[in-house]
């Protein structure tokens, strides 16, 4: 689970110059904080000026709930939890501050622009081509789609997950 949320905080964090981030260097910008139930991305930056996010509402996130679930089978989470998530209903809406995505009962709310980062819907979510991979975490290629969005597929598998 750890891997798949790092894969979202490099995402939006982006990289060094050279187009690599080095293991032993942590980003001043964004850091986790608990809360709740929750997990909050904390930032001292304001968000960049992002192009107008996909027309998100009209996503159907059920390729990517599939992907999703198909992700936490192989962290062996209990199969009927894993039952239970089908059935989860997802809608997108206009959070409060930087909150991303909430779990309240069996409904999955998410951003509708990811806190102002906007979300990066990747095509392609059985592979990880749009990202590099840094041991143990997935890194957003540098000019990639994913740099400088929220990755929904973590987001997603994250609220499956809880």
């Amino acid at each position: 689970m750890m891997r798949v949320l790092r894969r979202m905080i490099r995402a939006v964090s982006g990289l060094s110059s050279e187009g690599r981030a080095r293991p032993d260097q942590t980003s001043a910008k964004f850091h986790l904080e608990p809360m709740e139930s929750r997990i909050l991305l904390s930032t001292d930056v304001v968000p960049a000026a992002l192009p107008p996010p996909a027309l998100i509402q009209q996503l159907d996130p059920e390729p990517l709930v599939t992907v999703s679930l198909d992700l936490l089978s192989h962290l062996n989470v209990d199969a009927t939890r894993l039952e239970s998530a089908r059935a989860i209903e997802i809608e997108f809406q206009d959070l409060p501050g930087w909150t991303i995505a909430e779990t309240v009962d069996s409904k999955i709310r998410i951003d509708s622009d990811a806190a102002g980062f906007g979300w990066y819907v990747d095509e392609t979510p059985t592979d990880n081509e749009e990202f590099y991979q840094a041991v143990p975490e997935l890194i957003a290629d540098v000019g990639g789609p994913a740099e400088g969005r929220m990755d929904l597929l973590t987001v997603i598998v994250h609220e499956l997950g809880h």
